[in-house]
């Protein structure tokens, strides 16, 4: 009788255990091991290998406006300079400024790609759905996050300790840069928030290393003073080539895979049988040289995106490219690229996306506040 019920106990407590285990798994149901494929047969590796694409599209050097490693309503932001839409402006600023500054070998401050390497990398891929959309421009198929260091050189010996003669090591630095990437479902570049890790600490520490120079002696200030005389002149020089009255007639634009060539909408191609376009922002290189060296900062290691001789100089490599675009951003109004309208706030403003970082699943609220 003893026996009996101690089985009866026993099998009481293992069915209450069972019974609360199930209950718990319906409560609770365990998170979901991620997947690394989808519908469409990306992977991890699939994803990221669209990333580091980018990463070689850039170390290709080629002056292209239109690439279709981007998604035509492509959105960036890089924290140094400025936020950046549409697939023209985004293909010139991620790829062809450096192929432009490997073609004209003018004074910069700004590197040559020459290698990266990935030292961090994360992704997440959306779970494989029974339908998949089949339009491919639809919702974002996966996010990378990512970080390299890509090494540079310096184009015209500026960075090197020695003025070019200590080597060609001596012109060569790297950066550190962190990346989040949203592609659609075509595989294509839809955003990005790119950062550029202690560039600061980058700046100040090279232009003390450029200031042991000789002919410098020690001093920061006389190394700017030298960078402006000779931005300035690169980018007067760039205006006085590129940024003229044309008279240009109607008919079939040239190249960028079909597009107008004045990121504007339109082009020529119109019942117009000619038109002037005006791009001169100075009377003459002098005036250019008198404004960009007396009247406007040189700016900070931040103020990329600002007024200042800093900001003009990233743009100017773009002006031999599409002068009706680029001309105004190194004239004395900065156009819409060089302005001190650009604030804190506006910065770190999230209405700038027009997609989500966030999965709307997590129900994400804002925490603390009174």
């Amino acid at each position: 009788m003893g026996r009996n019920t101690l089985s009866i106990f026993a099998v009481i407590i293992l069915s209450t255990i069972a019974l609360t285990f199930y209950l718990l798994s319906a409560l609770y149901p365990p998170l979901p091991i991620p997947t690394t494929t989808i519908s469409s047969g990306i992977t991890l590796s699939s994803l990221y290998a669209l990333q580091t694409r980018i990463f070689d599209q850039t170390l290709a050097l080629r002056p292209i406006v239109n690439s279709t490693l981007l998604s035509p309503t492509i959105r960036g932001r890089v924290d140094i300079t400025r936020t950046f839409t549409g697939i023209e402006l985004n293909t010139e600023y991620l790829f062809s400024l450096f192929a432009q500054l490997s073609r004209t070998r003018s004074f910069t401050l700004l590197g040559i790609p020459t290698s990266y390497t990935v030292t961090h990398f994360a992704g997440w891929i959306p779970p494989s759905t029974s339908s998949p959309s089949s339009d491919s421009s639809g919702s974002s198929s996966a996010i990378a996050s990512s970080a390299i260091l890509m090494n540079f050189t310096s184009p015209t010996h500026f960075w090197s300790g020695g003025g070019g003669g200590g080597g060609d090591d001596d012109d060569n630095f790297t950066l550190e840069i962190h990346a989040w990437t949203l592609f659609d479902a075509a595989g294509r570049v839809q955003q990005y928030d790119a950062t550029f890790r202690h560039w600061p600490a980058f700046i100040a520490s090279t232009l003390s290393r450029v200031a042991r120079r000789p002919r410098f002696a020690g001093n920061v200030s006389a190394v700017v003073a030298h960078a402006t005389a000779e931005l300035a002149a690169t980018i007067c020089a760039e205006h006085e080539a590129h940024c003229t009255t044309d008279i240009s007639t109607t008919g079939e634009d040239e190249g960028h895979d079909g597009g107008s060539g004045s990121g504007g909408g339109g082009g020529g191609r119109n019942n117009e049988t000619n038109s002037n376009r005006n791009n001169r922002q100075y009377s003459s290189e002098e005036e250019c040289v008198r404004f960009l060296t007396r009247e406007v900062r040189f700016g900070a290691s931040h103020e990329m995106g600002l007024d200042t001789l800093l900001c003009r100089m990233v743009h100017s490599p773009m002006v031999a490219l599409r002068p009706e675009v680029h001309c105004p951003h190194v004239g004395p109004t900065g156009g819409d690229m060089c302005t001190d309208a650009l604030d804190y706030g506006e910065r770190i403003d999230q209405g700038f996306w027009k997609e989500p970082w966030m999965l709307e699943e997590l129900d994400v609220v804002e925490r603390g506040g009174g």
